[in-house]
């Protein structure tokens, strides 16, 4: 039975557990909370948000924002005019610059053989400071913005972010490849001696290789050691606005159109463009949910499939046929691309050595925004007429190397991590 004593110990109690609650700035006690109290409990319990309007949240995005070539790269394309006759020569005479930005390639890499992230987890690796030879290499550019849902139009910067991608110099191939003769520039001990002559490809640095640094601290300060060195950064996968919605989630997928075996062409595993896709992504953690290859020489499908490791078999698209481009036939390479979603990482890889393929293919990267801004990453042996390469290409190409530094600085503008393939 309830006394007066019950009750006023009920009453006291209640009291001093309401004044204390108060005192303590529980802002779903307060009338007069501020939005800063609401944002902070908020971010400790995401799922209690009683004062914001469901129908007008803050998203935020990430997105490519611009490309910086570095200023040897800009050398290169300011004179080229006249490096070009003298190529080699030119390579030979600032071998320390190559020898700086195939070294430090080579060290990521190997890093990263070393070295497993958690797959899909951003910014798993510690933070380092910038390496001086980092001053070789030119920069992709995003920002994350961020707007109000009912006025998407009112954008504001939130973050700034960069990552590194080799220059554009030279040929655009591997300098220390045989293509100058006895001008080539010399070995060192980090660069392998025994990949297959003519296929370097120790100059390319891929997404998941290349050190990345952003902040909120506006403008960045790239000297602090917040660079991490690999893994993913948060841009990868952000193509769709940051909310609490899930969103289907987005898979990586490569196509590669000249794709041979995928142990390799002539039985040489370092020429195998399948084998390298796959230790440069799939094994390091961007894992193939699509791996397409297309090989248009008739091949042993037998010996093939055989050659596919075993994690990688059930999402292996092997097509062992010409493809056409802009036909729009089943066999139009125009609708492989547009199957891939804009909001999948998309790594392209093109080498088919056929013009009427690949130059097709190339103005739709250039011209069509459907086609461009759907691909991440790309490599692309671009045939042009220079000097070096007419033993392996032969002469009269109706295009220069002035017009591979255009094509490839265009694709990097457009937010489409561009690298020149052997």
């Amino acid at each position: 039975m309830l006394t007066k004593n019950h009750f006023l110990w009920a009453l006291a109690s209640f009291v001093v557990v309401s004044l204390t609650l108060y005192f303590l700035e529980v802002p779903y006690l307060k009338r007069d909370t501020d939005i800063s109290s609401v944002r902070e409990v908020e971010r400790i319990c995401p799922k209690m948000k009683p004062y914001e309007d469901a129908s007008n949240r803050t998203e935020c995005q990430w997105r490519f924002d611009h490309y910086e070539p570095s200023a040897y790269e800009t050398e290169w394309r300011t004179n080229l005019p006249t490096w070009e006759p003298v190529l080699c020569a030119k390579l030979l005479e600032q071998a320390n610059i190559s020898t700086d930005i195939l070294s430090r390639v080579i060290d990521l890499s190997y890093f990263d053989n070393v070295t497993r992230w958690n797959r899909g987890v951003e910014d798993s690796a510690p933070f380092t400071r910038r390496d001086p030879r980092d001053k070789w290499f030119s920069k992709m550019h995003y920002v994350e913005e961020c707007w109000m849902s009912k006025a998407p139009e009112a954008k504001t910067v939130r973050k700034r972010g960069v990552q590194l991608i080799e220059p554009l110099w030279g040929m655009m191939r591997d300098p220390l490849d045989v293509y100058c003769g006895a001008q080539r520039v010399p070995s060192f001990p980090k660069w392998d001696s025994t990949v297959h002559l003519g296929q370097s490809k120790q100059h390319i640095l891929t997404f998941g290789f290349a050190p990345y640094f952003y902040s909120d601290k506006l403008p960045l300060d790239l000297e602090k050691p917040q660079w991490r060195e690999y893994g993913t950064p948060p841009w990868q996968f952000a193509k769709n606005p940051k909310t609490e919605e899930l969103y289907e989630e987005s898979q990586n997928v490569w196509l590669d159109l000249g794709s041979s075996y995928f142990g390799g062409w002539t039985n040489v595993a370092n020429a195998a463009s399948g084998l390298w896709g796959y230790e440069k992504y799939h094994r390091r953690g961007t894992q193939f949910k699509r791996f397409i290859s297309v090989e248009a020489e008739k091949l042993d499908a037998s010996k093939a499939f055989s050659q596919v490791p075993a994690d990688l078999f059930p999402y292996y698209v092997w097509i062992n046929t010409f493809l056409s481009c802009g036909t729009g036939d089943n066999v139009d390479v125009l609708r492989i691309l547009k199957s891939i979603k804009k909001e999948d990482f998309f790594v392209f890889k093109l080498d088919i050595d056929s013009a009427p393929i690949e130059a097709p293919i190339a103005k739709e990267m250039l011209n069509n925004p459907d086609i461009s801004d759907r691909i991440d990453e790309f490599m692309f042996e671009h045939h042009v007429d220079i000097a070096p390469m007419r033993g392996a290409w032969g002469g009269g190409l109706k295009e220069n190397l002035a017009d591979s530094y255009r094509l490839f600085t265009t694709l990097r503008e457009k937010g489409i991590r561009s690298h020149s393939w052997p």
